[in-house]
C-alpha cells in the first residue's frame, strides 16, 4: 500500500443532499436525539445574547461525512474530501417531465441549515462544489473525469444508481440504500450488483444503455415505450451475438454509437425514444474546469470550524 512515509491519496466525493434528507426525516420523526449548542443570537433590538440553538440538522450530516474520512484514514490513506451540492438543473427547461415526481421542497430554514453546513465544511478544510444550473450528479461526473487519475482511488458516496456509470479501475461507489446502509460497488461486482438491482442482465458499463432503453422511474426518464427488463435481456443477448465490447460503452457518446451501429436491433421509433432518454441520462459538461480538489482537512481546521457549534466530537 505504501512507499516509505508517503501515503496513497484517496478522493472521497459526497453527493450531499441525501444526507440532509436522511437526517431531516429522522429528526422530524423523533427517531434520533436532538442536539443543542450555546450560540450568540442577534435579537430584534440589535443586541446579542447567548441562546440554546438546535444544531441537529447540521451535526448529523457532518458527523456521517466525518465518518467517511475517518474510515479511510484508519486504513492508512491520505484523504481528500469533496462535497457536492445541488442546484436546480437546466434539464427541467429541456424536459418538463424530468424529475417531475420530486415534490419535496426545501424550506427557508432548511436552506439556512445547508448554508451553515457548507460554511463549516469549507472551514474544516473540505472542497465544496456548487454551480448554478447543475445537479450534484453533474459536478461529481466532472470531478471524476478531470481528476480521477490524480488519486490512487476515488470513492463516491451516493444513493443514486446514475453514479454507478463512473465505476472503473480507479473509481468505486459506496451506494446508500434505506434499510441496507452502504454497499461498495466496483468493477468486480458491478454486473452482479446491477443485475440484482434491476432484475435483468446488465454487463459492466451497460447501465447507461439500460436507462436509455428501459428508463428510470425515479427520475421520470421514459426510455422506450413498453420496453421492459425482458426486452433488455434480449437486447443484451443480441448485442453479445454481434460482438459488442461492453467495456468500451460507458459514456453517452459510446452508448449512442452502439445504438446507431446496431440500429437494426431496434425500430426507428425505438431508437428515437432511446436517444431522447439518453440525453436525460447523460451528465452535463460544466464549462471550464472545476477547481482541483486540493484542500485537505486537518484537526486544527476542524477544531476551528466545529468548536463554534460545540461539536467537539467531530474534531479528531
Amino acid at each position: 500500500k505504501f512507499r516509505g512515509s508517503n501515503k496513497m491519496k484517496v478522493h472521497i466525493i459526497v453527493d450531499f443532499m441525501y444526507l440532509y434528507y436522511k437526517y431531516k426525516f429522522t429528526i422530524d420523526s423523533n427517531r434520533i436525539r436532538r442536539l443543542t449548542a450555546t450560540m450568540p443570537q442577534q435579537k430584534e433590538d440589535g443586541t446579542v445574547e447567548d441562546t440554546k440553538t438546535d444544531i441537529s440538522y447540521i451535526y448529523y450530516p457532518i458527523k456521517e461525512i466525518e465518518g467517511f474520512r475517518r474510515q479511510f484514514e484508519k486504513d492508512g490513506y491520505e484523504v481528500v474530501m469533496s462535497i457536492c451540492f445541488d442546484s436546480p438543473s437546466v434539464r427541467k427547461d429541456e424536459n418538463a417531465q424530468y424529475k417531475s415526481n420530486r415534490t419535496k421542497k426545501l424550506s427557508d430554514i432548511d436552506l439556512n441549515q445547508i448554508g451553515h453546513i457548507k460554511y463549516l465544511l469549507r472551514e474544516a478544510g473540505y472542497n465544496i462544489y456548487w454551480a448554478q444550473g447543475y445537479e450534484a450528479d453533474d459536478l461529481i461526473a466532472n470531478l471524476v473525469k478531470q481528476y480521477a487519475n490524480d488519486f490512487y482511488y476515488t470513492v463516491i458516496y451516493t444513493p443514486d444508481t446514475d453514479m454507478l456509470v463512473h465505476i472503473n479501475s480507479k473509481v468505486g461507489v459506496n451506494r446508500y440504500k434505506v434499510g441496507k446502509n452502504y454497499t461498495a460497488v466496483a468493477v468486480s461486482n458491478f454486473s452482479s450488483y446491477c443485475s440484482e438491482e434491476f432484475k435483468c442482465n446488465i454487463p459492466y458499463n451497460a447501465l447507461m444503455l439500460y436507462k436509455a432503453c428501459v428508463g428510470d422511474k425515479s427520475d421520470v426518464i421514459p426510455g422506450i415505450s413498453n420496453f421492459g427488463v425482458k426486452a433488455f435481456d434480449r437486447l443484451v443477448d443480441c448485442l453479445n451475438e454481434k460482438g459488442v465490447n461492453w467495456a468500451e460503452i460507458g459514456t453517452p457518446e459510446k452508448t449512442m454509437e452502439v445504438l446507431n451501429i446496431y440500429s437494426d436491433v431496434l425500430t426507428p421509433q425505438q431508437l428515437a425514444q432511446a436517444t431522447e432518454s439518453l440525453h436525460l441520462v447523460r451528465h452535463m459538461e460544466i464549462e471550464g474546469s472545476l477547481t482541483a480538489p486540493l484542500s485537505i482537512s486537518t484537526e486544527e481546521s476542524r477544531n476551528q470550524a466545529y468548536s463554534k457549534y460545540e461539536m467537539y466530537s467531530l474534531i479528531k
